[in-house]
């Protein structure tokens, strides 16, 4: 009956004025930063309202949520000091993706320059030391380590000197290339054994090193007479390309230079070992050559590709994956650090 209608909307006008005073007083006079904005903060609403319809109900709420959220919220206060504290994280990522973008850049030229030198052919090592250094080369004046020769292709002839042999090791040989496109760091099953170092004693007088490739342990190899084959006689010629020596760090470990079994390549005892005198003070150093060409008959020593010597361990996609991470780090950290202490 129209009577009946009348009275139910009256009652219900009645509550739903009396529920959004209540719930305007509660917020008005609570901090919204403690009050719960969460499933707490509806659920509590929901218990008020319960006697409500269900359509009319969330109507109300929310109208009541509209309503505090433009006139009667609080104005929060910026953090400035969290936000220093948080942009400095951001700052930092941002430094080390700009760190990362120039050891690309850097790392880049770095393999041209190396591309560029070992594209060229080989040149005669003891002619080019001749346009390089004023005094001639002579047993008297063994060739010593300068970097206008590093990363480039010569040849040289001499005698090796297998009594002064060095061993290096243990290391695992080149990677060579199987099926698939596979690189793999063995050799016929064998994956452990030494670089082998040998003094290469000039034509023309001098001596310089010679890194000859990679052979397996000859106490537990398989292949028992083929890493003899290295040893050769004669005046050989050896093609290979000059690289810088070792340097020696905090935890370097010590080598032996009475069994010359080294832990790692030190020129300075390798010098020691072999009896190869330098001229020019205690931070002078060896000529150095890898070879990349066997000069004996077997399959050992293993060389190494010319072309590797242009790769690095860590390469340029290594590089651009880290940039672009911290780059991003830095982009959202912006973002959250605007949002939380700013806005």
């Amino acid at each position: 009956p129209p009577v009946q209608k009348k009275t139910m909307f009256n009652g219900f006008l009645s509550q739903s004025i009396k529920t959004n005073t209540l719930i305007r007083r509660l917020f008005s006079t609570t901090n919204k930063s403690q009050f719960p904005r969460n499933r707490l903060e509806k659920n509590y609403l929901l218990s008020k309202t319960k006697h409500i319809p269900l359509n009319k109900r969330n109507h109300l709420l929310s109208k009541t949520k509209r309503c505090l959220s433009t006139s009667n919220s609080i104005p929060k206060e910026k953090n400035y000091l969290g936000a220093a504290v948080f942009g400095s994280l951001v700052l930092g990522t941002f430094g080390l993706g700009t760190w990362q973008t120039n050891r690309y850049y850097w790392k880049d030229e770095l393999i041209q320059l190396r591309q560029k030198s070992l594209s060229a052919n080989y040149i005669d090592l003891q002619g080019r030391l001749q346009t390089i250094v004023s005094t001639p080369i002579d047993a008297n004046n063994n060739p010593t380590d300068t970097e206008e020769l590093h990363y480039t292709k010569v040849s040289a002839r001499g005698e090796f000197d297998h009594s002064n042999e060095i061993c290096i090791g243990p290391r695992v040989p080149p990677k060579q290339e199987h099926g698939g496109g596979m690189n793999i760091s063995e050799v016929g099953g064998e994956s452990s054994g030494f670089f082998v170092i040998t003094p290469l004693i000039l034509e023309n007088g001098g001596t310089i090193l010679v890194n000859r490739g990679w052979i397996p342990n000859p106490e537990k190899t398989k292949f028992k007479t083929q890493p003899s084959l290295r040893f050769t006689t004669g005046v050989v010629e050896v093609r290979g390309v000059i690289i810088p020596p070792e340097i020696e760090r905090t935890f370097s470990p010590p080598n032996n230079i009475t069994t010359r079994r080294f832990l790692w390549f030190d020129p300075v005892a390798a010098c020691q070992a072999t009896g190869i005198m330098l001229n020019g003070g205690k931070d002078v150093r060896p000529l150095i050559m890898n070879a990349t060409e066997r000069c004996n008959p077997g399959m050992f020593p293993v060389v190494r590709d010319v072309s590797k010597y242009s790769e690095f361990h860590v390469g340029l996609e290594t590089h651009a994956t880290y940039a672009a991470t911290w780059y991003a780090l830095s982009f959202f950290g912006a973002i959250m650090n605007y949002v939380r202490f700013l806005r």
